[in-house]
């Protein structure tokens, strides 16, 4: 059972979508990444307490997807040094969220 998956440094491209199948998944690191959108993928993984998309170049996606409310456990999630510039109203539904890490965002909703 994998419960820690990291992804750094220099990768291009869209994480696949396969990251849903990581069904246990509780901490997903993603750093220095090329990522072209936000993976719909993770949003579904339920268990998730952990999420880190530090520095990565969210290309065309300005913005997370509302279904990140869907991530009821998450207590961590970290957007330093992204391109994202808005948050969802969602956002708000993340009761357990403890942490939020947002250094360069514009628009806070």
């Amino acid at each position: 059972m994998i419960i820690y998956k990291r992804v750094f440094e220099n990768g291009e491209g869209p994480l696949p979508q396969c990251i849903s199948s990581f069904k246990n998944l509780k901490k997903l690191v993603v750093n220095g990444f090329e990522i072209n959108g936000f993976p719909e993928g993770i949003t579904e993984l339920k268990d998730l307490e952990y999420l880190d998309l530090s520095a990565s170049n969210l290309e065309a996606m300005p913005t997370i997807p509302e279904s990140i409310g869907n991530l009821n456990k998450l207590e961590f999630l970290a957007l330093r040094n992204s391109d994202i510039i808005e948050l969802p109203d969602s956002i708000g539904e993340l009761k357990n969220l403890k942490n939020l890490y947002a250094v360069i965002i514009e628009n806070i909703i």
